[in-house]
């Protein structure tokens, strides 16, 4: 294994309806220092995969539709 220190930007957005389907939780998201977003880890989305026996559910998940979106993207 190799492991090395990056620089990135760490941020954490409020989301969720506050419903039972989707509760308000605390999202986690990785930034690169020119703007691009490269993970997301939002729990209530992991724990959903958990109860599904996904595998990889036990770490970050990644939305392809927005890694590598830009923060200033709309959607």
């Amino acid at each position: 294994m190799k492991a090395r220190i990056v620089r990135l930007i760490y941020t954490t957005e409020r989301r969720g309806a506050g419903t039972d389907s989707d509760p308000h939780r605390d999202v986690v998201q990785l930034w690169s220092l020119d703007g691009n977003l490269i993970a997301e880890l939002d729990p209530f989305v992991r724990d959903k995969f958990t109860e599904n026996g996904d595998a990889q559910a036990s770490g970050v998940l990644f939305e392809p539709s927005r890694i590598g979106r830009r923060s200033n993207d709309v959607g």
